[in-house]
């Protein structure tokens, strides 16, 4: 029915292909909050939210076979936590921006500069600044650019070191 509706159900209905055929290797011929669990958890090292988002589909899935046969057990939804957290974003103030607008401006060949003038706009108009992001920038620049001067790199470090201690706009709580 949600398929009908518009929506595209990918990743679930991946997930759901996957763990029938997890039950028909077993010979499982109903769905049991425990053969759902151990499933959902079986990938060993997978983040917790990836466990609960592979229970979650399960989940689906057996309500709608609960339906059908009352022998389907429907896994609760509290089993697993859903422990998604996103990551704390890195917001500059217009200020911070320019500063490593202007230290990226600095890079030779002048095709460099530009190319990071461009990405760091472009960053933060979208809003897709998070701090690991920035320092990766600069040092994949700064490792992998033949013919950047250190002056240079350093300068831009000093730019987001300094944009990010003094001019970092503090995120309001949700």
């Amino acid at each position: 029915m949600r398929r009908s509706l518009g929506f595209a159900l990918e990743v679930p209905g991946r997930m759901v292909e996957q763990f029938a055929g997890h039950l028909d290797t077993l010979g499982a011929t109903h769905v049991t909050i425990d053969l759902a669990v151990a499933w959902a958890t079986a990938p060993a090292g997978a983040a917790p939210y990836y466990h609960w988002l592979r229970l979650n589909a399960v989940r689906g899935f057996a309500r709608y076979l609960h339906g059908i046969d009352a022998a389907h057990q429907i896994p609760p939804a509290d089993v697993l936590p859903r422990n998604y957290h996103r990551r704390t974003p890195c917001l500059l103030s217009a200020t911070g921006i320019a500063a490593l607008i202007d230290a990226a401006g600095k890079l030779r060949p002048a095709l460099h500069a530009a190319t990071y003038q461009a990405l760091i706009g472009l960053l933060a108009i979208g809003g897709m600044f998070s701090c690991s992001s920035v320092v990766k920038v600069v040092r994949h620049w700064c490792s992998s650019s033949a013919g950047v001067s250190r002056p240079s790199c350093t300068a831009m470090f000093r730019a987001w070191i300094s944009s990010s201690s003094s001019t970092r706009v503090t995120p309001r709580p949700a």
